[in-house]
Parts: C-alpha cells; structure tokens; sequence
C-alpha cells in the first residue's frame, strides 16, 4: 500500500506540473487510503506536499511572465486570510463528535464526506471546456470575496480548493487560461504553506519521515509534468483527471455514507 501510495505522489505531481493547482485535490485521499492517515492530521500533510511543490512550480510560470501581479495579491492576500481563519479558528472548534438530530457523527467523517462532495464538484469543472480566451469581465469587489471564500475551502478541507482559483480568475479576472494556471500555481502554494504554518502552532508533526518523503516525490513528479506540459495535450489530461477524481469521490462518499 506504501509503494502505491508513493506512485500515487509522483502522479500527483505530474498533475500539478501539466495542469496547475488542479491535481492538487488527490492528495488527501492519497494520504487516507494509502498510508491510513486520519482525515483531519490528512489535511495538515497534504498542504505542506503541495504548497511545496507548486512554490518551485510558480518560480517557472514568474520567469515566463505569466504572473499578473496586481490580480495575485487582490486574489491573494484574502485567500491566505481565508485559510487563516479556517485552520487557526474554526476547525479546531468543531468538536470531535457532532450530535445532528439523533446522530452522532465524527468531524473525520464529516470532512471526508463534504471533501467528497468537492471532488464531484471539481470533477464536473474539469469536464467543461474552458479552453477559450479570456472574458470581458473583471471585478475587484468579486475577486476580494472570492479569494477569501476559495481560501477558506482550502484551509478547511486540506489542498483541495485550487481548482475553484482558475475559473475565478477567468471569469472574474478577465486572465487568459495560460495565465489563469500559472497563477493559480503561486495561489494554491501560498494557501497551502500559510494553513500549515497555522497548524504548525498547534500540533506537532508525528511521521516527519513520510511527509518529507511524499513531498520529494510530488515535488519530482511536478519537474516532470514541467518539462512536457509544452507537448501535452492538456485538455484531454484534464479529461482523465476529472474521470479519476470523479471515481475517487464516489468511493469516499460511499465509504464514509456506509459508516
């Protein structure tokens, strides 16, 4: 099960490298299935093994000229105030056992059926062709709130709100699709390090080994999604993508609806 969960980290990678934040989302459920981590200490992992990777990532995209600046710390700053609030404020008050109506339900549990939902969610998104150009409209109010919004999801539910960033930023921040992924790459990894450092305050690291090692993995499998992301044909991977992350949510939905 390690051995392919540590398959699962390259690949992970891969995605990050061709795709931008998208693949991002695997991550959680990689660390849940494979290395049977509990779903909350799940979250705090998974944003340090990707915040990583996708930093290095951006460094590329910054180099490129693909970065628009004013738009990243519109889009930026209340994302990493999202993420802030999630992880130092919200999440640790939710108690562990939840009593609604007449049950009693674990906050594992509740993340890993709402992380469930975001899977679909996300699979549906990567299925549209969002191959145009970019749109006419901006919205600096929009983009604030929702920078803070996304933000929040990601901090709440781990590294798996990037793939909201690029459809906000196409249609909110009049980017075309090439800039839309790169910046969503400097976003994801910025969330990412900030919710982990906030948890850093909180709890301590109990396999540093794994973490490390999952990370250096990613962080190879993205060099290589780099280096051919100018061959591939992105928007068929992108289909692929969502097919896996579509099948993943239902086996979590269903794994944790039949607990």
């Amino acid at each position: 099960m390690e051995i392919a969960g540590y398959i699962a980290a390259v690949l992970i990678g891969v995605s990050l490298g061709l795709l931008g934040s998208g693949g991002s989302i695997l991550s959680l459920p990689a660390l849940i299935f494979f290395f049977g981590l509990e779903p909350i200490l799940a979250t705090t992992y998974s944003l340090f093994i990707v915040g990583v990777p996708a930093i290095v990532g951006s460094v590329k995209q910054m180099f490129a000229g693909n970065i628009v600046w004013k738009k990243l710390f519109l889009f930026g700053i209340p994302s990493s105030l999202g993420v802030v609030v999630a992880r130092s404020f919200v999440l640790p008050r939710i108690p562990e056992n939840i009593l609604f109506a007449s049950l009693s339900i674990k906050r594992g549990d509740l993340l890993v059926f709402l992380f469930s939902l975001l899977m679909l969610a996300a699979a549906i998104l990567l299925l549209r062709n969002n191959k145009g150009a970019r749109t006419q409209r901006t919205s600096a109010r929009i983009l604030l709130v929702l920078g803070f919004l996304i933000g929040f999801t990601a901090g709440f539910l781990g590294a798996g709100g990037g793939f909201l960033i690029v459809p906000a930023l196409l249609f909110f921040g009049g980017l075309t699709f090439k800039e839309a992924t790169a910046m969503s790459l400097t976003l994801v990894g910025v969330q990412c390090l900030v919710g982990f450092i906030a948890d850093l305050s909180q709890m301590q690291i109990p396999d540093l080994q794994l973490l490390i090692t999952f990370t250096t993995l990613t962080l190879a499998g993205m060099l290589i999604g780099l280096r051919f992301q100018s061959r591939a044909d992105v928007f068929f991977l992108k289909k692929i993508l969502a097919l896996i992350i579509l099948l993943i949510g239902f086996v979590l939905l269903l794994n944790v609806s039949s607990r």
